[in-house]
């Protein structure tokens, strides 16, 4: 009887072990739970505090700015192509010699200096500089030079000599000096010419388009301005056989 008694009194003082444990191990349950819990929430706000991050106006622009400079270098053949002006020249000099023998001119020769040339506008791709912009929350602000004459020459097997009057008694010679001297003064007025008539202001505008077509399919706000002057390139030199080909 009394082993009995010490038994269930052993089972009682068990029992009551396993219920301080089972607290115990209810407890150490809730606090990891509770751990956990806050692990995920301060995770998750740290998240969201990133993205917010980025989503403010100076992280989106910068962001815009990589986007639409690797669309520029992806699409650089394209956009040279579309921004390049090419305008087509035909020089007409007219000439006239006289023969004079003793102060007394004794024949007259008229006669017309033709030639075709080419000149070509465009703008250096490589110059354009995207920044964030300072005026559009988020936009983009792009900088790129103005187009400039990048290419310029008369074919010389274009280069004719049409006589609308010849002397009977001289027929005049135009040495090479003398023929491509008039030719590239006159090569360069006409080239002014063009100039003048807006070319460059033409081919800007083309670079305008395309730079905010570019924008428009990335849907990225931009302002665009050009950076610099006009550069005139150097005067045409005398024509050589190694120039370029007026196609007809």
């Amino acid at each position: 009887m009394l082993m009995l008694k010490d038994f269930a009194a052993e089972n009682d003082s068990l029992v009551e072990l396993l219920k301080i444990v089972g607290t115990i191990l209810g407890a150490l349950c809730g606090i990891f739970s509770a751990a956990n819990f806050i692990r995920r929430y301060l995770k998750i706000r740290k998240r969201k505090q990133r993205e917010a991050a980025e989503k403010t106006p100076e992280k989106i622009a910068e962001k815009s700015v990589e986007i639409l400079r690797g669309a520029l270098i992806e699409n650089l053949h394209y956009v040279k192509k579309l921004t390049t002006i090419e305008q087509f020249i035909e020089g007409n000099i007219p000439l006239k010699k006289n023969k004079t023998i003793f102060n007394f001119n004794v024949g007259t020769t008229e006669c017309t200096l033709t030639y075709k040339g080419k000149i070509t506008c465009g703008c250096d791709l490589q110059k354009i500089r995207f920044v964030p912009s300072e005026t559009i929350s988020g936009g983009v602000k792009i900088l790129s030079p103005h187009c400039r004459i990048i290419e310029a020459f008369v074919d010389i097997s274009t280069v004719k000599i049409i006589y609308e009057k010849k002397s009977k008694f001289f027929t005049p010679e135009i040495m090479p000096e003398e023929q491509n001297a008039l030719i590239s003064d006159d090569f360069e007025k006409l080239k002014q010419h063009k100039i003048d008539e807006g070319i460059l202001t033409a081919a800007d505008a083309k670079v305008y388009e395309i730079l905010l077509k570019l924008s428009d399919n990335k849907k990225i706000s931009v302002e665009i301005n050009f950076f610099d002057e006009y550069v005139e390139p150097p005067k045409l030199n005398p024509p050589t056989e190694n120039q370029g080909k007026v196609e007809d």
